[in-house]
């Protein structure tokens, strides 16, 4: 990060920074941080999604509190899923370590697939380059698909794979907080 910050304001990094900071404005800053707050918020949200869809019993307001955590050290830190895991890990040790390595893992894979879903609709509807109209018409034409076939489709047979397949409800949260956060 350093590096690429030190790309944008050059070499007198340390006499250049403070500098290229007081040109943001407070204005700017303020609505920045209103910005960092709606998508801790969301994520937190998200988390209390995961913990329902998993039938935790962790109470709402605990969930949102430690999945906000656990997802703010994991993109600071780095290695999401794992960081993400010992954070939910450490600060509700009732779930064990196995059941905080799924929360991680559903979280970040239903967020990429609500990241796609909402970048496709964004090629669509914004400008975008060309290229990215065909991909972006099959991600908007896939979710609907997925949707019906989870809703409707053939079901697992075995219970641990048909719990993990979230709900109409919870895909659509998955996408309003996905998108809030975004």
């Amino acid at each position: 990060c350093l590096w690429l910050v030190r790309q944008q304001v050059g070499d007198d990094m340390p006499a250049a920074l403070p500098a290229s900071l007081s040109g943001i404005g407070a204005v700017n800053i303020l609505l920045a941080l209103g910005c960092v707050a709606i998508g801790f918020w969301a994520v937190g949200r998200y988390d209390g999604l995961s913990h329902r869809h998993f039938g935790t019993r962790v109470p709402p307001r605990v969930a949102r509190l430690s999945g906000t955590m656990a997802i703010a050290l994991a993109q600071t830190l780095g290695f999401g899923v794992i960081t993400g895991a010992l954070v939910r890990h450490r600060l509700l040790p009732g779930l064990g370590f196995r059941r905080a390595l799924q929360l991680s893992v559903f979280v970040s894979l239903s967020f990429l697939a609500a990241w796609l879903w909402i970048t496709a609709l964004a090629c669509v509807v914004l400008a975008a380059p060309g290229w990215t109209t065909l991909p972006a018409m099959v991600a908007l034409a896939g979710l609907p698909l997925c949707a019906g076939l989870m809703a409707f489709g053939p079901h697992p047979r075995h219970p641990r794979w048909r719990a993990a397949l979230p709900t109409l409800p919870a895909l659509g949260a998955i996408l309003l907080w996905a998108a809030l956060d975004l």
